[in-house]
């Protein structure tokens, strides 16, 4: 049962935080982007940052939970330095 107590806790605070999370970031891209008068040109240079941002938030996934394949586990550590 004491086992048992994060597991639930994991189960329950993630998705509220997700939640969150995603609220907050979609009313500031509503209000201060989408609404605005300049939406088209605000959205052009924002749109760099989004797609960088979750193209860094993807390989840094990818380097700190390793590949599966063997041939790249002797430079794991060398592209975790990087990263």
């Amino acid at each position: 049962m004491h086992w048992q107590v994060p597991i639930f806790l994991s189960w329950v605070v993630s998705p509220i935080m997700a939640f969150i999370i995603c609220s907050v970031l979609f009313l500031l891209i509503r209000t201060f982007i989408l609404r605005s008068e300049h939406s088209f040109s605000r959205s052009f240079y924002t749109l760099p940052i989004f797609v960088g941002g979750m193209f860094w938030l993807i390989v840094s996934f990818i380097i700190q939970t390793g590949s599966k394949n063997d041939s790249f586990g002797q430079r794991s550590g060398e592209f975790s330095a990087i990263a």
